[in-house]
């Protein structure tokens, strides 16, 4: 149980695809994590391992490979990822001592929290973000364009590439490239506190530790449950 394999595929000499035996080397997982092409894994050590499409650094091991077998993400041996969110092609995540980490594909210039100075399109190495670390984030994810997380207090953070569809919770103007790139910190509700967090494409949600759910963003299909669009 918790083990992660996955088959051999080739083609014989015909070109029929073949379908083999499971791959030998299996990871002892404890969570999985999926992007839009590449899955993210955490194995019962703390050890966290990625395959799949990596030609935007979104497997984090420092180059734009593909990997199509779990490979270990040595940047962060150091330091075991507890806690992990990944969406299309870009993966954040939490470590045990409290430090926030990015790679895969660049969350330009706005409110991510890191503000490249080169304007890197990829992260292919998970590099800390101070702005979002020692925080004890508790709960975190991220959709298509911006994230959110909340802390071991209630409060929530918000951070991304776009707020076109007001996913950020604010509307706070777009900062220019004069100003230092950070995460917002979202008020929900003053009297509660925020527990727990979740992203669409271009939408959140969050739940208080009175189970009250508050949403924010794109509602072009009703998607916030507002009972109009």
């Amino acid at each position: 149980p918790g083990q992660v394999w996955a088959p051999e595929i080739k083609h014989d000499d015909l070109g029929n695809l073949v379908i083999g035996p499971p791959n030998p080397r299996a990871v002892e997982c404890k969570e999985v994590y999926l992007g839009a092409d590449h899955t993210i894994l955490v194995s019962r050590d703390g050890d966290v391992y990625s395959c799949g499409r990596g030609d935007s650094g979104q497997l984090g091991h420092g180059a734009l490979s593909h990997h199509f077998e779990p490979t270990r993400i040595d940047a962060v041996l150091h330091d075991k990822i507890v806690r992990v969110a990944t969406a299309g092609a870009r993966t954040v995540g939490v470590s045990e001592h409290d430090n926030f980490y990015m790679w895969g594909k660049g969350w330009g210039d706005g409110h991510g929290g890191v503000k490249s100075e080169t304007h890197a399109q990829v992260q292919p190495t998970p590099t800390a973000v101070p702005a979002l670390s020692k925080k004890c984030i508790v709960s975190l994810e991220i959709g298509a364009e911006h994230g959110v997380a909340c802390d071991n207090i209630g409060t929530v953070y918000t951070f991304g590439s776009s707020n076109d569809h007001l996913q950020l919770g604010t509307v706070t103007p777009w900062p220019d490239e004069s100003q230092a790139a950070a995460p917002l910190c979202i008020e929900v509700n003053e009297a509660t506190s925020v527990r727990s967090v979740a992203c669409g494409t271009n939408h959140s949600l969050t739940v208080t530790s009175e189970d009250e759910g508050y949403t924010w963003g794109s509602n072009v299909t009703g998607q916030l449950g507002l009972g109009h669009k």
